[in-house]
């Protein structure tokens, strides 16, 4: 397995690259600075093209594709993500699986529908209007589809009839040695848990403590929410209560 992969933050990942390394024929760590993809994604804002795909625009990675797929034989390519989608014109004949995980377009016109600020709501509609035509055109030029639920699926498929085949693998948590360890617990205790700065999941974590969590203390008054995750958005922060840790 060769692994290609842009960072936008060297500090950190020193030592998993290390073990990756191991695992791995070659692996290539192209830099890509924050600024950079900022500045690309800034100058999308009036094109066709969404700021997903643009920020992580790179030349540089897309010569390394080329370089290795010429002077290497492969069996596919594994490309993750509508962010790497358009990279698919730089694996030449190779056959392409895309690892989509989610169907974008529809997870953006959730985040508009429950944007609390005008200036979301706005950027967040720009997004959906580019990529309910972005993201079918991206996948076209692959072979298969992956993507985690029925719903991705389904959403997908109403974008394009013209889609490469779509497969449903969900993610995978081995439920026989992931258990629950023999230790004493708290009753009515709701543990969210994910990386808080991802924009689903900060609609997730809302959406529980506001819809959600109120119906089950109803029911159980004394029960607590745990928000577990790195760099919670102020609005997450701002859900602590007597009740809710963030």
């Amino acid at each position: 397995m060769t692994v290609v992969a842009l960072e936008d933050n060297r500090d950190g990942i020193d030592d998993g690259l290390g073990e990756l390394e191991q695992l791995c024929e070659a692996v290539h760590i192209i830099e890509h600075p924050a600024w950079r993809g900022a500045a690309q994604a800034l100058g999308a804002l009036f094109t066709p093209t969404p700021l997903w795909a643009a920020y992580c625009y790179s030349p540089a990675l897309a010569r390394v594709l080329r370089e290795r797929i010429d002077v290497s034989s492969f069996d596919v390519a594994h490309v993750e993500h509508l962010r790497a989608a358009h990279f698919a014109t730089a694996l030449g004949r190779l056959p392409r699986v895309l690892d989509a995980v989610d169907c974008i377009t529809a997870l953006q016109r959730q985040m508009m529908a429950r944007s609390e600020s005008l200036k979301g709501r706005v950027l967040a509609w720009e997004e959906w209007s580019k990529l309910r035509r972005f993201e079918p055109r991206a996948y076209r030029p692959y072979d298969r589809i992956a993507v985690t639920s029925e719903f991705d699926a389904a959403e997908l498929s109403q974008l394009s009839h013209e889609l490469p085949p779509l497969s449903v693998i969900p993610n995978g948590v081995d439920l026989d040695y992931f258990q629950p360890t023999a230790t004493e617990s708290e009753r009515d205790v709701l543990v969210f848990s994910g990386k808080m700065s991802y924009r689903a999941n900060e609609d997730a974590a809302l959406f529980l403590a506001r819809e959600i969590f109120p119906k089950v203390q109803a029911r159980r008054p004394n029960a607590r929410l745990y928000i577990v995750g790195s760099n919670p958005a102020p609005s997450v922060q701002a859900l602590a209560t007597e009740n809710i840790t963030v």
